[in-house]
């Protein structure tokens, strides 16, 4: 319980110090990480609302897909629903990105206060690699992976300044990106089918829960990740003021 950086008793979020390594300084990421994971619940929850009142419009509802049905009854609800969610998810998401970039640059500068050494990613290039075609498919996990290596310091018998990267990443970590990769491309397909002329059609409806249910499962994942990553580095934080 006392090493939960999510518990009151911790109190390493109330510092920040220069630890002379590089001009970063070293900066608790507990507050800020409290906001990246309740964004992701918000956009985790408004997009499983708007998913499935889609689906059940386009089981449901006739003319649903292309838009050419009556608006009234199941089909008004399900629009209304769909709209209230949508304008949960705008700004949620719009937050969301904005504190996880905060959070990562700040992740990536923690390592290099708690005094790692060898990191291939500096702090920009860990936020500015996620807006980079087709860099970022793979950057932003590389990034993160090392954040993570480097925050956990020397284990075991792998000592000395860069020991940090023969640390093993939990494999939750490879299956967050992979809902993510996968969820974003089952997304482009499903937008694609909908520009077809006859909508989206009963076939594709498959699509669209698969894509909904990898998006939801990338956006808890994200939270284990967030959550892991500064659990490590508050329990190193708080025991320099020990």
């Amino acid at each position: 319980m006392e090493n939960n950086p999510y518990s009151p008793t911790v109190q390493a979020s109330q510092f920040e110090f220069d630890s002379g390594m590089g001009g970063y300084t070293l900066k608790s990421n507990l507050i800020l990480s409290r906001w990246v994971i309740g964004m992701l619940v918000l956009v985790g929850a408004s997009s499983l609302v708007i998913g499935l009142a889609d689906i059940a419009g386009n089981v449901l509802v006739p003319g649903f897909a292309t838009g050419e049905m009556e608006l009234q009854g199941l089909a008004l609800a399900l629009v209304g629903v769909m709209g209230l969610a949508a304008l949960v998810l705008l700004p949620s998401l719009l937050a969301c990105i904005i504190t996880y970039c905060v959070w990562m640059y700040r992740s990536a500068a923690n390592v290099r206060a708690l005094g790692a050494t060898g990191l291939q990613y500096t702090p920009g290039w860990c936020v500015g690699y996620w807006f980079i075609p087709f860099l970022n498919l793979v950057r932003p996990y590389q990034a993160t992976k090392e954040i993570y290596q480097a925050s956990m310091g020397d284990q075991g018998s792998f000592s000395g300044i860069e020991g940090w990267k023969s640390n093993v990443v939990p494999g939750f970590f490879g299956a967050w990106w992979f809902c993510w990769i996968v969820s974003n491309i089952l997304q482009r397909l499903e937008s694609r089918a909908e520009r077809l002329p006859n909508g989206l059609g009963p076939a594709t409806i498959p699509v669209g829960i698969a894509s909904m249910t990898l998006s939801i499962a990338a956006a808890v994942l994200a939270i284990m990740v967030v959550y892991t990553i500064t659990k490590v580095q508050e329990d190193r934080i708080s025991s320099r003021f020990r």
